[in-house]
């Protein structure tokens, strides 16, 4: 496991991307679970984050893929 202060420079380096950025945090995910990725949405700024409570790692099935889609367009077409 990575020492703690590998994290914490890992972490801080997130505040030199400039760019759009779209987080989705899955709430069923027991690999990269939000526990994980909300420090990525907080550390780059302006990020945009979103929690699916019902979606674990992969995003399976139709429902879920056009849903990802429908997201992933609509963010695009903002930023």
């Amino acid at each position: 496991a990575p020492a703690e202060d590998e994290i914490t420079a890992w972490v801080d380096r997130l505040r030199e991307i400039a760019c759009p950025s779209l987080i989705i945090h899955a709430g069923r995910d027991v690999v990269t679970s939000p526990r994980n990725t909300l420090p990525i949405e907080r550390g780059i700024r302006g990020a945009k984050g979103i929690l699916w409570e019902d979606v674990a790692h992969v995003v399976a099935g139709k429902e879920q893929k056009v849903r990802f889609a429908q997201t992933l367009f609509d963010w695009l077409a903002a930023n």
